[in-house]
């Protein structure tokens, strides 16, 4: 969140340089994949250690790796987080009466950033290119199945079969 332009861009959780290189790639999707597998690892981690201090830090980081991946505004991973904490809660029944209050203050304290969320992606283009994108792509993958049902276009050949596509058309697709 540092390095971010606070007037002119949507703020959001990004992966961050080290040195000038981004280890997990530059794009906050990418952070968000591994946020996601982390966070379950750093809860495991919790099963393995037995002081309280130790048991209360890890409690801390899947706190702060639970905002960043909220704050990332990846519409997969809440969804996979959700998904996530329900299988979990389900998995851990004592926990489900413990918890179910204060869920249901995380969720009323979430609730102006879903707002926020439904608002960017219902009334900018945000999310409508992204998914018309994906249209586009689906559609250019099927007609490569089609040309060749039987063998396929061979390893590697989608993003050829992207770009002689976009070489076609006069003003290029936002990929």
């Amino acid at each position: 969140l540092y390095y971010q332009d606070w007037y002119n861009d949507f703020i959001r959780v990004k992966p961050q340089a080290i040195a000038g290189i981004f280890p997990i790639g530059d794009n906050q999707n990418l952070l968000a994949e591994v946020l996601l597998v982390s966070l379950f690892f750093t809860l495991a981690l919790k099963f393995w250690h037995k002081t309280e201090l130790s048991k209360k830090i890890i409690n801390l980081l899947i706190i702060f790796s639970g905002l960043a991946l909220i704050g990332t505004f990846s519409r997969a991973a809440w969804l996979a987080l959700v998904i996530q904490v329900v299988l979990y809660l389900i998995y851990k029944k004592s926990l489900f009466k413990k918890i179910l209050l204060p869920v249901m203050l995380v969720i009323l304290m979430l609730t102006p950033i879903f707002y926020y969320m439904y608002n960017l992606q219902s009334e900018y283009s945000i999310g409508g290119s992204s998914t018309e994108n994906r249209i586009v792509l689906t559609q250019i993958a099927l007609q490569g199945f089609l040309e060749k049902p039987w063998f396929g276009q061979g390893s590697g050949n989608y993003i050829n079969l992207v770009a002689n596509i976009t070489k076609n058309i006069e003003t290029p697709l936002v990929l």
